[in-house]
């Protein structure tokens, strides 16, 4: 069973103490978008934990020995827009549809879109698990060009709330 965790400190402690790794997709996914190398990737995760209004961890029966994803929204810099982030762990490929499925029963997307006009995510093209989620979470593919210290291929996904 699936359990959600709210808080930053129970994403790092996740991220600390996962054991099976983030899933290369979203690493290559992060390290495009933020211009890193996967050795800079913890750094980056901390600090968008720093910058984040809301913060969700999944997990395996509540063990952060087996994470499934943390994920969590902030400012965008875009008044009423919040930018939504995730990575998720190796076990997300086996337990997506589970995970999907307590997102939807706890109604998250509506607890990260408290106090947004919209929710908006980054999203590298070649990542399809991530654009599948959020399609099924009632995000769309915009027109809208991400920043400019952001790829100029990376497509920006919105969620009206």
């Amino acid at each position: 069973m699936i359990k959600v965790h709210p808080g930053s400190l129970t994403a790092m402690v996740a991220a600390q103490c996962t054991s099976v790794g983030w899933r290369d997709a979203d690493v290559e996914e992060w390290c495009y978008i933020l211009g890193i190398t996967p050795d800079s990737l913890y750094d980056a995760f901390v600090g968008g934990l720093k910058y984040s209004t809301e913060i969700r961890t999944a997990s395996l029966d509540g063990s952060f020995e087996d994470a499934i994803a943390v994920w969590g929204v902030g400012p965008s810099g875009k008044p009423g827009v919040g930018n939504v982030w995730l990575i998720a762990t190796k076990l997300a490929d086996q337990h997506g549809a589970a995970l999907h499925r307590a997102a939807l029963k706890n109604d998250l997307m509506s607890e990260m879109a408290d106090g947004w006009l919209h929710l908006e995510a980054y999203v590298y093209p070649r990542n399809a698990l991530h654009i599948k989620w959020l399609k099924l979470l009632g995000f769309f593919k915009t027109d809208t060009k991400p920043p400019f210290n952001i790829p100029p291929d990376v497509e920006v996904w919105r969620r009206n709330t």
